[in-house]
């Protein structure tokens, strides 16, 4: 993902306009509890949105600025939303203003045992589930990126052929490059997985990979504000 691409997303919590995401309706309840909506709902909104979860969005009004002189928290379902960031099939896509799809013909097998490569904000790639709109191992505030792996070849032969093996590298005639996170593929288990290169050996399955694919990390260096 490019700075270009970050910068023209549909759903963007830097969006200069962050209450666009939002009917008329649910925006009144919000401003009805802040003191001085004038100058602070846009913040107010904009946090809500970089703070969200997959089910939820919670509204944290600080007592300094609340019509009450206490916090005020308003959570709603995040069907609420008006406009979604639009899921990219083999691309990573933003967390948490992507959700990963429960249905999608691109990407056969069961919804909830299917594993996505995540990008958290300390750099690494790692692997994980979604389900019932959480991650099951990683914090959702670790979470930067995620995506679906990268096609597999048909099988451990067709890796050998580069009109079939679909972007891989067989380990068998190719040097795997060092220090580069990638995607790899298990013997006898054509499925992706993650390990990098590094001193002649992979830091994870590394008696077991049979093919690699480099990956390209995401643009992560969003500012925070």
């Amino acid at each position: 993902m490019t700075n270009e691409n970050a910068e023209n997303c549909v759903f963007d919590s830097n969006d200069s306009t962050p209450t666009e995401s939002f009917s008329a309706e649910l925006l009144d309840v919000i401003t009805a509890a802040l003191e001085d909506p004038d100058n602070h709902l846009d913040s107010i909104v904009k946090e809500a949105l970089k703070r969200m979860d997959g089910t939820s969005i919670t509204f944290a009004i600080p007592g300094t600025v609340s019509i009450t002189g206490s916090d005020i928290l308003i959570s709603v379902d995040r069907e609420h939303i008006l406009r979604e960031e639009p899921y990219q099939v083999h691309d990573w896509n933003r967390w948490p203003y992507v959700l990963p799809p429960i249905k999608n013909e691109l990407l056969p097998g069961d919804p909830f045992n299917f594993k996505w490569m995540i990008y958290l904000n300390d750099g690494r790639c790692v692997v994980d589930k979604f389900k019932e709109g959480r991650w099951q191992k990683w914090p959702s505030d670790k979470v930067l990126f995620f995506r679906d792996f990268s096609p597999v070849p048909a099988s451990a032969k067709a890796l050998l052929d580069p009109e079939t093996a679909l972007g891989w590298s067989s380990v068998a005639s190719c040097e795997p490059p060092e220090g580069v996170v990638c995607e790899v593929l298990l013997k006898n288990h054509l499925r992706g997985y993650c390990s990098t290169f590094k001193e002649g050996h992979w830091d994870f399955f590394n008696d077991s990979v049979v093919a690699f694919k480099a990956i390209n990390l995401p643009y992560a260096n969003y500012p925070e504000n």
